[in-house]
């Protein structure tokens, strides 16, 4: 039996980009400790680098001044740009990620990374939380350009993270249902419920970090649905076991009464949806949630149920 697991989420905001500060309010005094690898900066204080300027120009130094020191909890949010990051408003852009989960049961479970798509200008968060400015200065310790902010490790961005905690999250489609009698029979009431699943458990959760960033992720079972033929039962979170003496109209218990008749083998086939609740949050104050995503549904397919008829009964 198949399970599938859809995804979509979104994040909601609005982005200002900012221009960077002037050289003077922005240039540091801080020890000089650390190094340069590629485009990433990995240091404690600023950086002194020879050689050549960004254009080609010949510069006796270039400062590496740090810029943010702790991208979650800072109020200036970096983002993606055409020609790099820029400092921008921390409450972030308007990213939408979609993303789709298959479980097969008993099997594990994939991400299919393919569907994610982002639009717009997302946070970024470095491998470290810090974020640097370079500041290069000609043969006559004239200041000649000013770029940044450069990130200190790899960055990524906060949906990148989340699609992340998304894969970690242990979400479960029952096997089967449970229902009253050995059978169900044609015309009578049959009462469903799920016995592996408890409505008021709590929430299942997952979490993923980079950097100082942490997002977590969290889903409850919200509600069940049987299909059969084109049928839908729907029994929202209606999960009473049936006991002797429980009546029909009880609002906490799921019935239904089948009407058609099975064919000759005496079997139907019954699909199982249960549908989670999921959320989202994170240690960015801008994006404290939870917020809620998307429901994520499981399917338990063709699931074989016993309908029998008994001849000469009518209601």
């Amino acid at each position: 039996m198949a399970q599938r697991i859809a995804v979509v989420l979104l994040l909601v905001g609005s982005v200002v980009l900012l221009s960077a500060p002037s050289p003077a309010a922005a240039q540091q005094s801080c020890p000089v400790s650390g190094s340069i690898v590629g485009q990433s900066v990995v240091a404690s204080g600023c950086i002194l680098e020879g050689g050549g300027g960004p254009d080609g120009t010949p510069a006796l130094a270039c400062t590496y001044d740090l810029l943010i020191g702790n991208d979650v909890s800072s109020s200036v949010g970096v983002y993606r740009s055409a020609n790099g990051y820029a400092t921008g408003s921390a409450t972030g852009g308007t990213p939408a990620v979609e993303v789709t989960v298959n479980i097969t049961l008993g099997g594990g479970s994939s991400l299919e990374f393919n569907a994610v798509e982002v639009s717009g200008a997302d946070r970024q968060f470095s491998e470290t939380g810090q974020w640097y400015r370079r500041f290069c200065d000609d043969e006559n310790g004239n200041q000649i350009s000013v770029d940044g902010p450069i990130p200190s490790g790899t960055p990524r961005p906060i949906t990148e993270v989340l699609v992340e905690a998304l894969a970690q999250l242990d979400v479960e489609a029952p096997p089967t249902f449970d229902h009253s009698g050995p059978a169900s029979v044609l015309q009578l009431p049959t009462f469903f419920w799920l016995s592996t699943v408890d409505f008021t458990a709590p929430a299942a959760t997952a979490s993923a970090t980079h950097g100082n960033l942490t997002v977590s992720v969290s889903a409850q079972p919200d509600n069940y649905v049987l299909e059969v033929d084109g049928v839908t039962i729907d029994c929202d979170d209606r999960n009473t076991p049936w006991s002797r003496g429980l009546a029909e109209d009880d609002p906490s218990a799921c019935i239904h009464v089948f009407e058609d008749p099975a064919d000759e083998s005496g079997l139907i086939e019954v699909d199982l949806t249960l549908e989670f609740a999921t959320s989202w949050s994170s240690n960015v104050p801008a994006f404290a949630g939870p917020e809620p995503l998307a429901p994520i549904p499981t399917i338990t397919e063709d699931i074989q149920h016993e309908l029998v008829e008994i001849v000469g009964l009518s209601r």
